[in-house]
């Protein structure tokens, strides 16, 4: 895989699993996940509308590029929609992981629609990427243990991470898609753009929350507003670099990051089977990173 790639989507893993740590501490301290990850999404448009500017006056736009970044832009809203909702059900070190079984999915696309082909040694990091995310949600490694990540399926945190991470295969597919249309940076931003269109109707009754919110968490949104697109757009710069089942599975790599952060930031439980469940991701990221 291209080394470039390999470095944008590491420091791309750093800077999301850092935005979700924000929006998860600033959950536990009462914030409304949907509002919040809205307000963040108008901050990202506003502070990155001058770097726009200036990508937009020297490359050509697309009706088609614009299309597939309205696309794109849906699909985000309902991930982050679902993403937020499961945090306020889950822990970052459950929930996290679980919304990054992604590979599976773009792996499908990857092979189905996008007709891409997998070397046997990315399937095989692929696989150990999944089976660490599905022990990541053991509290031991006994043997009654081992059913308890299925049965776990059945909560609200799950079922929302489990719906985030099948939306994410869809919006990495028109991002695949989009690159090749217009600029990345530019379909990022037109992205975001519409995601903030689409995420609006999300918010329903929330409206008399929004200046409350803003002025009590303002800080965290100004950090999640900076990190989300910029962590975005490293990863469609990499998209035009690599192909989409191995750009998509080897982010993953933030599973692990996020673990520590849940453990040792927010004090989350279960902290040495989530560890060993991270060590087997890293050898799925490895082989990735190494497959040609």
């Amino acid at each position: 895989m291209n080394t470039l790639a390999v470095f944008l989507i590491l420091i791309s893993s750093i800077i999301h699993t850092y935005w979700n740590y924000v929006l998860k501490k600033s959950i536990n301290k009462g914030a409304d996940p949907v509002l919040l990850h809205w307000l963040s999404g108008i901050m990202s448009v506003i502070l990155y509308s001058l770097v726009f500017l200036f990508f937009v006056s020297s490359y050509t736009v697309t009706s088609h590029g614009v299309f597939l970044s309205a696309l794109c832009g849906l699909f985000i809203a309902v991930y982050v929609f679902f993403l937020s909702k499961s945090y306020a059900y889950g822990d970052l070190s459950q929930v996290y992981p679980l919304a990054k079984t992604t590979p599976f999915f773009t792996l499908l696309i990857g092979l189905f629609y996008l007709t891409e082909t997998v070397s046997f040694i990315a399937l095989t990091g692929i696989i150990l990427i999944l089976l660490g995310a599905y022990l990541i949600h053991l509290k031991n490694f006994g043997f009654k243990s081992i059913s308890k990540p299925i049965i776990s399926l059945k909560q609200k945190a799950s079922i929302f991470a489990l719906i985030t991470a099948m939306i994410s295969a869809f919006y990495g597919l028109f991002s695949k898609l989009g690159v090749v249309e217009i600029n990345p940076f530019i379909f990022v931003y037109l992205t975001y753009v519409f995601s903030a269109i689409f995420y609006t109707p999300l918010l329903r009754f929330r409206t008399k929350g929004i200046i409350p919110q803003f002025k009590k968490f303002k800080k965290s949104i100004l950090r999640i507003g900076l990190s989300d697109l910029f962590a975005y757009s490293l990863v469609v710069f990499a998209l035009s670099l690599g192909k989409l089942s191995y750009v998509f599975a080897l982010r993953q790599m933030s599973i692990l990051f996020s673990v520590f952060v849940g453990i040792y930031e927010l004090k989350e439980g279960y902290g040495k089977t989530r560890i060993v469940a991270s060590i087997i991701i890293v050898a799925g990221i490895m082989l990735i990173s190494i497959s040609r």
